[in-house]
């Protein structure tokens, strides 16, 4: 009977995702930018969730030495984007520079005017926020699987 439960829970969520949804980090990496972005923005946020969890499961159950390999080679793939970022700025004019920095600015504005009517109490407790996700962030390939996002105590 559990076995039944299992498989049906399964199937409702393999019909609850959208087509072409990544079943697994490899799939997720096969995907273009585009088709990321697209289906990321499709899912519920419950549905980003559950699929966080899986991809987790999915890294937890790797051995430490996959593990290590998985880790380097998400830090070779970041080190190749900001070098074709680097590049792609540096192709840019002036003018394109300058539009590029000047939206950067708005959004930065927008996200003050955003913070300007809060409290200082709210206003810390979004910093304690951010920096509880900065330090899951850093500490998440560390140690056991048990022992990460505890940070270093």
């Amino acid at each position: 009977m559990k076995t039944i439960g299992l498989t049906l829970v399964t199937l409702a969520l393999a019909l609850a995702l959208p087509a072409g949804a990544a079943q697994s980090v490899e799939a997720l990496k096969d995907m273009t930018p585009e088709q990321r972005r697209e289906y990321f923005h499709s899912l519920t946020p419950e549905e980003r969730e559950a699929q966080r969890e899986a991809w987790r499961a999915e890294v937890d159950a790797m051995s430490e030495e996959q593990r290590r390999a998985h880790r380097d080679a998400m830090q070779a793939s970041r080190e190749q984007r900001r070098a074709a970022m680097r590049e792609n700025w540096d192709k840019l004019s002036d003018e394109e520079k300058a539009a590029l920095q000047a939206r950067r600015e708005a959004h930065r504005a927008e996200r003050r005017a955003n913070r300007e009517p809060m409290t200082e109490e709210q206003r810390e407790a979004m910093r304690q926020r951010k920096q509880e996700h900065r330090e899951a962030r850093q500490h998440a390939g560390d140690g056991p699987p048990e022992e990460r996002g505890k940070g270093n105590e």
